[in-house]
């Protein structure tokens, strides 16, 4: 009897960071983009974005740590896969933001600058790269797992912290 409460602690355990991964990824897209500012209690965003960025998020990860591919332009590059696939499915990709007309104007019905800004920022960047090191910095506390390579991006220092403000200043 006390193996099957174990069991079932280590298997509800195992969740917990997957939420919390998809979380950060659903938080930083669309939740700063405004698309979909309370995400958690829209029906359309629990059942199909949240889970869609949530397996999006860990295919990619997985995909780049089995690969050995975890250095900053290597997440990047996983990234812009991820975006790939991603950006079709948006709906700026064909409509231009907000529901205007496109910026540039279209290609083959895809709108020109908001493919170039969804395909090699907004998803690369604010869906897969920021929530995988937020990620690393909530939990390092807990297990000690932080990408060796990342531990300069990531740790306390002068530097890191100018570097934040002027990228909160300038976006």
């Amino acid at each position: 009897m006390s193996n099957k409460i174990t069991v079932g602690t280590q298997k509800s355990s195992r969740i917990w960071p997957v939420l919390l991964a998809g979380s950060l990824s659903m938080f930083f897209a669309e939740v700063f983009s405004g698309a979909s500012p309370l995400w958690f209690i829209d029906a359309w965003s629990i059942i199909v974005t949240f889970p869609l960025y949530t397996f999006h998020l860990l295919f990619f990860l997985n995909l780049a740590m089995r690969c050995k591919r975890l250095s900053l332009e290597s997440l990047y590059l996983w990234g812009v896969l991820f975006s790939f696939y991603e950006f079709w499915i948006t709906k700026v990709m064909w409509c231009g933001f907000f529901g205007e007309e496109p910026l540039l104007g279209t290609f083959l019905g895809i709108a020109i600058f908001e493919f170039i800004v969804l395909a090699f920022f907004w998803h690369p960047i604010m869906s897969f790269m920021l929530p995988i090191f937020v990620y690393e910095v909530l939990t390092a506390e807990n297990n000690g797992v932080m990408i060796i390579g990342h531990k300069s991006l990531l740790s306390k220092t002068r530097r890191n912290k100018a570097l934040a403000i002027y990228l909160v200043i300038v976006g």
